[in-house]
């Protein structure tokens, strides 16, 4: 991880991490983060993590599994409401971790209220850093009852908003982040958006338009 950036620009960071942790490889999970330690890797995203929240023992193996490798240090996760909470497992989902320098200047997590994101924010020397974990969902698929589409879709309604989920939730990225900007934040954005980079919705052109740049 760089150093906290104090210039005034922001940046667009895609990374595409899948399948963090399922009830049945938690022993792969810890060794996997593990690895990430001791490379020294200070901060990891995790753009679709298929984790359940509500489900209490896969929340607690995630967070305080993570927090067992390291001194100092936070992990993160959130999905959509609603699904199943005896099940361990749940479409969609992402997570977000850090450890070292960087815990000494957390300052606070913003989840979306759909859970397609979520904020981790750090003091900086001139202005706070907002690091942004997104997943989208993929288009409507034949079974869609059991897809991470159709479950933003049912929450989505549950609001009185019939919007396709893929489309609003890269309407509603757009809307926090150009607000966060205008509020004096730099910006990381890591990403799943299930988009090719010059794919026909646009996705990375309008990111560019709000000051996001692509660093892949």
């Amino acid at each position: 991880m760089p150093p906290l950036p104090d210039r005034d620009h922001t940046r667009f960071w895609l990374q595409n991490c899948n399948g963090m942790l399922t009830a049945s490889d938690v022993n792969k999970y810890m060794y996997e983060m593990q690895q990430y330690v001791d490379h020294n890797i200070h901060y990891i995203s995790f753009t679709e993590t298929r984790l359940n929240p509500a489900h209490m023992y896969t929340t607690y193996q995630t967070e305080h599994g993570f927090t067992q490798l390291v001194k100092h240090g936070r992990m993160d996760i959130v999905n959509t409401p609603g699904f199943n909470p005896s099940s361990s497992y749940q479409p969609g989902g992402i997570a977000a971790a850090f450890h070292g320098r960087l815990a000494d200047r957390y300052s606070k997590t913003i989840r979306d209220p759909a859970g397609r994101w979520l904020i981790q924010e750090f003091i900086g020397k001139e202005k706070p850093l907002r690091i942004y974990t997104l997943y989208r969902v993929n288009p409507k698929v034949s079974k869609a009852d059991v897809s991470a589409w159709a479950q933003q879709k049912r929450y989505l309604q549950s609001n009185n908003i019939d919007d396709d989920p893929r489309s609003k939730v890269i309407d509603d990225i757009i809307a926090d982040i150009t607000l966060s900007i205008q509020n004096g934040c730099s910006i990381l954005l890591f990403g799943d958006l299930n988009e090719q980079i010059n794919g026909r919705e646009k996705t990375n052109k309008r990111l560019f338009e709000i000051g996001l740049h692509n660093v892949m």
